[in-house]
């Protein structure tokens, strides 16, 4: 009977993972900062809070400079540090969408991109529940949101929409990863099987009484045993 696959180490690509997800973060905040400065963010973003979204902007360049740190030197481990990127880029974008006139703006859509990167990371599960996070998180904007103008079903429609997107991929992600993982798990498992095989064959060989020698097409001796070592040197 098999011994049943260890979960293992994460590798080198997981970490490149969280830094490209930490890239993301700083071209995105850094586009939207590019867009207040030029004046355009009113053109762009219809019922914009200027002030509000200013600072949102700046808080959220701050975290975007600072969390790509634990990621170089990998500590906390890979998936507290996934955890912690997932929540910052839930805050940061629910409160980009409060600040630039709620879900119908769209910005609610930059949350997809860190939800597949976090759901390759982490478990099926844990990729759901920070989906359902960042869907409370924009129906939670919208009701504080709409609480003061009058409540709208169209746009809590569009909300649920965005939530199934942050679902389908986290999921999906999460998914794909795990195959993955399973694959190369299997491979590691029967390389090594194989390796052991090949030694046990090498022992077999070795402790025969009867010379072996093994001679490859092109006349070159790929494996003599003592046996054989013993007949030749004594002929």
């Amino acid at each position: 009977m098999s011994a049943p696959l260890q979960p293992r180490a994460p590798a080198p690509e997981d970490w490149r993972i969280l830094l490209g997800v930490s890239l993301y973060r700083l071209l995105l905040i850094t586009l939207l900062l590019v867009i207040y400065q030029s004046g355009y963010g009113a053109a762009v973003f219809d019922e914009l809070l200027p002030r509000y979204f200013r600072w949102t902007c700046i808080v959220y360049a701050v975290i975007a400079l600072l969390l790509p740190l634990p990621v170089v030197y990998r500590t906390p481990r890979l998936r507290v540090q996934a955890h912690l990127h997932f929540i910052a880029d839930t805050l940061g974008v629910g409160a980009l969408v409060y600040t630039s006139g709620g879900v119908p703006n769209g910005l609610g859509v930059l949350l997809v991109l860190p939800a597949l990167g976090c759901g390759l990371l982490l478990s099926w599960r844990m990729a759901l529940v920070q989906a359902a996070g960042a869907t409370l998180v924009m129906f939670s904007e919208e009701l504080i949101r709409q609480s003061g103008i009058g409540f709208s079903p169209s746009e809590f429609a569009q909300t649920g929409l965005l939530g199934l997107m942050f679902f389908a991929t986290s999921s999906a992600g999460s998914y794909v990863a795990a195959r993955a993982r399973k694959s190369e798990q299997l491979a590691e498992k029967v390389g090594s099987e194989f390796a052991d095989l090949s030694r046990l064959n090498e022992n077999i060989i070795e402790s025969m009484q009867a010379g072996v020698v093994v001679v490859d097409v092109d006349g070159v001796i790929r494996t003599v045993n003592r046996a054989a070592t013993r007949q030749i040197g004594g002929g």
